[in-house]
């Protein structure tokens, strides 16, 4: 294996790992945040801390992604993509797992796990790595801002498409 993608491996692999840990920390943070301000979940308790946690997921994953793209300024886009996956599934693992543990302790602030989560985080995760790399590959800026919004409107059609 060339030098260069054994060192473009580690830095991606090291940077989703401390992401992974980071996110499914701020999601734990989150729960408990959730817990201590509304201990009676409401339709507006809940929509507000998915929300959050969005917020939070793709800022963590844009910028490990953005971190990633400065370290290695040539790193292939399939290993952007994979780092962009990687950190959601880490993240949202980390975070199941805790709440399991949390359940077994019977912790009255924690959640149930729900490990259908992984899908739904691991495509967030390839949309956040996939627009990240629309503006980091992308020189033109007009080109770039209608790759992004064609991709959106893909996905969001497909999401229709799927749920209805």
């Amino acid at each position: 294996m060339e030098k260069h993608a054994v060192i473009d491996n580690q830095v991606a692999f090291k940077a989703v790992v401390i992401s992974g840990i980071l996110l499914g920390l701020l999601l734990l943070l989150l729960d408990w945040a959730a817990f201590r301000l509304s201990p009676e979940a409401t339709t507006f308790t809940r929509a507000a801390k998915t929300g959050v946690s969005l917020v939070l997921f793709w800022v963590v994953c844009t910028s490990t992604l953005r971190s990633i793209e400065r370290l290695r300024k040539k790193i292939p886009g399939l290993k952007l993509l994979a780092a962009g996956i990687g950190v959601a599934v880490v993240g949202v693992l980390l975070h199941q797992l805790a709440l399991q543990t949390l359940a077994w302790l019977k912790s009255a602030w924690a959640p149930a796990p729900d490990y259908a989560m992984f899908l739904f985080y691991a495509g967030g995760g390839f949309i956040a790595a996939v627009i990240s790399l629309i503006n980091f590959r992308v020189r033109n800026k007009r080109l770039g801002n209608i790759l992004e919004v064609l991709f959106i409107a893909l996905v969001a059609w497909l999401f229709f498409f799927f749920t209805k």
